[in-house]
């Protein structure tokens, strides 16, 4: 990403373990239209739903993901 110009890196100044991280003026541009992208998606995908539709999609879909990464970690150990 450093080398794409999206993000630019510095010296923590004290702790030589880290560095700051921040995004380049382009890096901000691409993030806010991923962020437009995202939202064009959703708006198409809940086209017609109601509020409550919605709520309760995501709602269900969280349930499902949760219960995913619940099996994922029972499996890892």
């Amino acid at each position: 990403m450093e080398k794409s110009g999206l993000i630019s890196k510095c010296d923590h100044g004290k702790d030589k373990r880290c560095n700051k991280i921040f995004l380049t003026d382009e890096g901000k541009e691409k993030a806010y239209r991923v962020k437009e992208l995202c939202y064009e998606v959703d708006d198409k995908a809940l086209k017609g739903f109601t509020k409550e539709e919605t709520e309760y999609f995501l709602d269900t879909v969280n349930r499902v993901i949760n219960n995913l990464m619940e099996d994922q970690e029972l499996e890892g150990e």
